[in-house]
């Protein structure tokens, strides 16, 4: 043990003298340089050399223009664009001297990307570069917002390569891959529980798992509903609401079998997103029913961080799967309502985007083009669902501007309150600088909405004049289509439902993921590994 402690304190002293010498005696390589690293979100370190020559170069060429020049670190924001030397979003300089040197450069200009130059800036207001950097991004510090993340999964019983649509858990799939050397386990038997009290949710709760568990009929997953006197000992139960949590746990207790409880919204996500107070008894009924579950499966990452901020379930058995119990929309509803929720007027047109409010999404280049678009359509509105990097500087943004009463930012919303969204609006804004999933403009053609979207998002289901318009990144573009957009949003006028393989996260997929959750439950309450 001694010498085990001796090595590993070695090790750090080792570690400590290298570091102190790498910051004492920097390998100077051979010519000038500019070095632009990334440490981490918000800090990054830049460090370069430059040879007397070039300098006396430079101003010998410049003559009298280089008298009174400053050694500087030009640092340009080249945020999803091809940088030409004079196209960047933005600039800045930092004065620095020295033929040789290091700075750290501290930011909060996050999910961004970066390329620096180290040079001289004249008198005359002109930039002489010497070295340039490689482009560096400057990462976030939390977690994405997009809930919605593509793999694949190979092998095993399902013979054949199959698309995940959320990879939480990465590992857990590889893992299964090789314990289960090319099989699943043995056939399961699954007790369920759906008794949702609003009758017209009822309905389309037993619809949606239905059609979910025939999928996963041949995954070898059986289900029958759940009750004491159930023709076959679970497996397993699942509760898919919290009113039916104690009498599946009752049958969970009886059956030696774990319960996992399905939360589709929160509490306090239906009383912010409906406007009103808390509800005590729903939150005690919610905390109670998260206290009996063995394993808890929520939609999003919004929802799975506040459980366990409450400290009601253990981090290792909140499990993220997509929540397709969503695609019919109540027959009696008013868009009128929906805009009112969110203070906007009933009575005029509403754009929506929903995803992440990035850069790479073009969050930023819509705003710039609906700021234009609001001055001369006195009735164009639009709503931001999600959440991202830069959602505080575009909601500042918005506050600050003429028209901040018609612009409005509410967060990850759950599947319920997005469908009102849709419905509610009069077309979807995809307005992205790169390639972009299909789902949301699925989803938004078959619920009867136009899409508008770039090229750069390479949507192929978007028609350019049938269905939507399709244009180009730039301010210019998006201007010219959210006016086209307002003026006639091209909608069918009503909406209507596609066949589940149609469906931006389909319930094959669905079934595939709840498969290999419920043999990962499984083997870890038999004691294996998670």
């Amino acid at each position: 043990m001694k010498a085990a402690a001796y090595g590993a304190e070695t090790m750090e002293q080792m570690r400590s003298v290298g570091w102190k010498i790498g910051q004492l005696f920097t390998p100077t390589p051979p010519g000038q340089y500019l070095a632009f690293v990334p440490i981490k979100s918000g800090l990054a370190y830049l460090h370069w050399a430059l040879e007397k020559g070039s300098i006396d170069a430079l101003q010998k060429e410049e003559g009298k223009a280089f008298d009174g020049a400053r050694q500087t670190l030009r640092l340009y924001d080249v945020s999803w664009i091809q940088f030409n030397g004079t196209n960047a979003h933005s600039f800045f300089d930092i004065d620095v001297n020295g033929l040789w040197g290091r700075y750290y450069w501290k930011t909060d200009r996050i999910e961004r990307y970066f390329l620096a130059e180290t040079g001289f800036r004249l008198r005359d207001g002109r930039y002489r570069a010497l070295a340039r950097s490689e482009t560096v991004f400057m990462d976030r510090a939390h977690r994405s917002g997009q809930t919605s993340m593509r793999g694949m999964y190979v092998g095993g019983r399902f013979e054949r390569i199959i698309p995940v649509e959320n990879i939480f858990d990465a590992p857990i799939y590889e893992r299964v891959h090789t314990s289960w050397s090319g099989s699943l386990a043995e056939d399961l038997t699954i007790s369920y529980f759906a008794d949702e009290p609003k009758p017209d949710a009822a309905a389309r709760l037993q619809e949606y798992l239905k059609n979910l568990h025939a999928a996963a009929e041949p995954l070898g997953l059986h289900f029958q509903q759940g009750s004491e006197k159930s023709a076959a000992k679970p497996n397993l139960v699942h509760a898919h609401d919290i009113g039916s949590a104690p009498a599946a746990a009752k049958l969970a207790k009886k059956s030696k079998a774990p319960l996992v409880l399905t939360l589709h919204a929160s509490e306090r996500e239906r009383a912010a997103l409906r406007g009103r107070e808390l509800d005590p008894a729903a939150v005690k009924q919610e905390a109670e029913a998260l206290a009996l579950a063995d394993w808890v499966i929520t939609a999003h990452s919004d929802t799975r961080n506040q459980i366990l901020a409450d400290g009601l379930v253990p981090e290792d058995r909140v499990v993220i799967l997509p929540d397709l119990f969503q695609g019919v929309l109540p027959k009696a509803f008013d868009p009128g309502d929906v805009k009112k929720r969110y203070h906007l007027n009933p009575a005029r047109p509403m754009a929506l985007f929903s995803g992440e409010i990035s850069h790479a999404a073009g969050a930023d280049l819509l705003m710039t083009a609906m700021e234009h678009v609001c001055g001369v359509h006195p009735e164009a509105q639009l709503v931001f669902a999600g959440n991202g990097p830069l959602r505080s500087e575009l909601e500042s943004r918005a506050h600050r501007s003429a028209f901040g009463e018609r612009i409005r930012f509410v967060g990850h919303v759950a599947r319920d309150e997005f469908m009102d969204l849709l419905a509610a609006c009069d077309f979807v804004i995809i307005p992205a600088r790169t390639w972009q999933d299909e789902g949301l403009a699925h989803l938004a053609l078959e619920n009867g909405k136009s899409v508008l979207t770039t090229h750069q998002a390479r949507i192929s289901c978007v028609n350019h004049g049938q269905n939507g318009l399709v244009v180009y990144d730039n301010p210019g573009s998006v201007i010219w289509g959210l006016q086209e957009m307002f003026h006639n949003p091209m909608g069918n006028g009503h909406s209507f439902a596609r066949h589940n393989s149609n469906m931006p996260q389909s319930l094959d997929n669905l079934a595939i993921e709840l498969c290999v959750l419920y043999n990962n439950i499984l083997k870890t309450a038999n004691g294996g590994a998670q």
